[in-house]
């Protein structure tokens, strides 16, 4: 259980019973921005992704494995019926260079009866210093090299596949927290509806054994009471799915989902980021730098990269294997005199040449790499331009829902002006309760549609913003 965040916990958890919105006041509530903190601090998927970037760093420094120098030390004898056949030791050091040359130092000592004649070395040992190099195949890059660049372009798209991962992550638990506010917004207008209409029922129910109401009245009333309680159980069901989808994605540091707690409600407070952030990268904005925003495309940019390293490394095998490896000779451990002539002489030289005669291999891993490298880029120019005409579509569906929410409130303001006076007139008896019920009703499906646009216009933009590749930044 979480320890120092207890207030999170009871914000995070979701009530087991449905509480009346409209007493927020008497109830804890929960912000999108608390809840935020326990999802990114806990939740699986956001731990995941924090794995995914911690691979990308372990696989460069596996990379650079390649290049560390290199130690050995290795000791061989025979020694059979009082005769010593050989004993050879040798102690060593390798140093690999970024531009293919690798360094090399060491000393040989052999000794014994049956040694091979080139391996005798002087009493003191056989020091060598010296370097390989290859002449054509792998003098531009090789295999080592190769493995390291893809592993820094590797590095930087797992950031993007982290970022990917969490910008998902944040759409399903806006969305989830947005569904379950307004569900307890809907919830709270059904409360005061029957409130109001018990109230009312009341009222006429008094008049009527007072005899200056018809029976019809209360009639009329009494049916609209019923229908508002089954309205408002149909929300409270709403609301309680709506609670427990988004309680899915509130877990502790133990790593444990937590449970649900009564008397938790959501708060609109924090929420207004989203208008924030859509003015801030509007639809022309995030167009023109979606390779760079979307993690999805820097992620499959970036893997074209790769593959473009392993096109140019497979090109690196069409040539011919030419190798030069040259080292110089001293008596004794390590006692070179510097680069005198008798220093100069000692030495060992090699050369080799090798190459396949119709090089099929070689050519046909070129032309697969190559295939998969112009497949790749093929497939950003196509995700590029989808991703973009989805960014469009979604800001005007925000643009779309702005519009038709401010309309919205003119229509409630009217409907709310109709059924104040209507009241008016009742009271003064100039109306039946029919046209008060009939205004009120209308009223009631209005706001719920006001609701409605208001919620759709919140979550397009939770939309926008995922397909842009922007929202994963409140997870950080």
């Amino acid at each position: 259980m979480l320890r120092a965040t207890s207030k999170l916990i009871l914000c995070a958890a979701l009530a087991c019973s449905v509480m009346p919105v409209n007493s927020q006041s008497d109830t804890n509530t929960v912000s999108l921005g608390e809840s935020l903190k326990l999802i990114r601090d806990f939740h699986p998927i956001a731990r995941q992704a924090q794995l995914i970037q911690q691979e990308g760093n372990a696989y460069v420094q596996y990379a650079r494995g390649a290049f560390d120098p290199k130690i050995y030390l290795e000791q061989r004898n025979k020694y059979y019926d009082g005769k010593n056949y050989y004993d050879e030791r040798g102690v060593g050091l390798q140093i690999p260079t970024w531009f293919g040359l690798t360094l090399n130092a060491g000393n040989e000592s052999n000794a014994g009866a049956f040694i091979n004649p080139e391996d005798i070395t002087p009493s003191g040992g056989l020091s060598y210093a010296g370097a390989s190099m290859p002449l054509l195949r792998n003098l531009i890059t090789d295999a080592r090299r190769t493995q390291l660049q893809r592993a820094k372009i590797f590095e930087t798209r797992s950031g993007f596949m982290k970022n990917t991962v969490l910008n998902e992550l944040a759409a399903n638990v806006v969305s989830d927290y947005l569904r379950w506010y307004f569900a307890a917004q809907e919830l709270a207008l059904y409360n005061q509806a029957v409130a109001m209409s018990t109230d009312r029922l009341r009222a006429v129910r008094e008049e009527f054994i007072a005899g200056a109401k018809p029976i019809s009245d209360t009639i009329e009333t009494a049916a609209q009471l019923g229908s508002f309680l089954l309205s408002q159980q149909e929300a409270q069901i709403e609301y309680a799915k709506a609670k427990l989808m988004f309680s899915a994605h509130l877990w502790n540091s133990d790593g444990l989902p937590v449970e649900p707690l009564p008397g938790v409600l959501p708060a609109f407070s924090g929420l207004d980021f989203l208008d924030s952030f859509v003015a801030a990268f509007p639809d022309t904005a995030v167009v023109e730098n979606i390779l760079e925003l979307q993690p999805e495309l820097g992620n499959m940019s970036f893997f074209q990269k790769e593959l473009e390293l392993e096109k140019r490394f497979k090109k690196q095998q069409l040539l011919p294997d030419l190798s030069l490896k040259y080292n110089l000779l001293s008596p004794g451990f390590m006692n070179f005199t510097g680069p005198s002539i008798t220093a100069l002489n000692n030495y060992n030289f090699g050369l080799k040449f090798s190459t396949s005669l119709f090089l099929r291999k070689e050519r046909g891993e070129y032309r697969l790499a190559d295939y998969k490298w112009q497949g790749q880029g093929l497939k950003v120019a196509w995700k590029t331009r989808e991703s973009t005409q989805k960014v469009r579509a979604a800001y005007v569906k925000v643009l779309t829902y702005r519009d038709m929410l401010g309309q919205m409130k003119g229509l409630v303001d009217n409907f709310q002006t109709l059924y104040e006076n209507e009241k008016i007139r009742f009271e003064s008896g100039d109306a039946t309760v029919f046209l008060v019920n009939t205004r009120e009703t209308k009223l009631i499906e209005t706001r719920i549609k006001q609701l409605s646009y208001f919620e759709k216009n919140l979550l397009s933009q939770t939309e926008y913003l995922e397909k842009a590749g922007i929202l994963w930044q409140i997870l950080r």
